[in-house]
């Protein structure tokens, strides 16, 4: 008996380990960066200069983690992805990048092969790499499949709901928190890998979602009472809602993404 104490308190102990691991990984955007503040303006990644794009950061300035010329590059294109800053299936040119983020292209060219195998971005073979170019069904679709995620999460292991959520701000950040706090918890790590690979895959389109339909704040912080205090029947139900109104929203997101495309093509 006395064992089976000893490795289940391990066991808490690891997985709160691993919690506090990933909720700071989220917080300095490690996985990958979060931009903050207002959101920079859209334009051709193949162009040269152009006056109302604002210079990128030196790479390790401003924040940035200042390990090596690919976590840099890795980090500033996942930026720009999740700000919205590329147009629906926008060409992304690797020198061009290179040349406004400071690096080489070797570097730039790895992170765009990383972010293409994370989903974060597209490569086409033959042709390069594109900004992401989802239909309204590919976004209903990554709604629906995240619902399910967290809903294996909370099947897993209901007990996660007992930890305490945190609420940063932005919205977007609480909403990445929460949901990662739930598929966390649940110590199942092909779930935590596909929870992560939804929330890079979802970014982008976040970035657009705003101008449709902005988070609601009360829906959040619902999420994260229930969250704290165990009531997971409750939460099962709020997040169905909140996935639902995702899903609702997919088409209108889709023509606003699908406007930024065109007007990249203007330019």
């Amino acid at each position: 008996m006395k064992d089976g104490k000893e490795t289940v308190s391990k066991t808490l102990r690891h997985d709160a380990k691993n919690l506090r691991i990933h909720r700071e990984s989220l917080r300095n955007g490690v996985l990958y960066r979060i931009p903050s503040g207002p959101d920079p303006p859209r334009a051709r990644s193949g162009a040269t200069v152009a006056s109302s794009r604002p210079h990128a950061p030196r790479p390790g300035a401003g924040g940035m983690k200042d390990r090596d010329p690919y976590h840099s590059a890795l980090n500033a294109l996942a930026g720009f992805a999740a700000a919205g800053r590329f147009g629906w299936g926008e060409p992304l040119v690797a020198t061009a990048l290179a040349e406004e983020l400071r690096l080489s292209p070797t570097p730039v060219r790895e992170a765009l092969a990383r972010l293409a195998g994370e989903g974060v971005i597209e490569h086409r073979p033959g042709r390069g790499y594109f900004a992401p170019s989802p239909t309204a069904s590919d976004i209903a679709d990554l709604y629906e499949l995240h619902r399910r995620l967290t809903h294996w999460a909370l099947d897993v292991a209901p007990a996660a709901a007992s930890r305490p959520a945190e609420a940063p701000s932005p919205p977007d950040l609480r909403l990445e928190i929460l949901y990662a706090t739930i598929a966390a918890a649940a110590g199942v790590d092909i779930l935590t890998r596909a929870h992560r690979r939804v929330m890079l895959q979802l970014r982008p389109i976040r970035a657009f979602e705003r101008e449709v339909r902005p988070a609601d704040i009360e829906q959040i912080t619902r999420q994260e009472r229930l969250l704290a205090t165990g009531r997971v029947a409750e939460l099962r139900a709020e997040v169905d809602a909140y996935h639902d109104g995702r899903r609702l929203a997919a088409p209108a997101v889709f023509a606003v993404m699908r406007r930024s495309g065109q007007s990249i093509e203007r330019i």
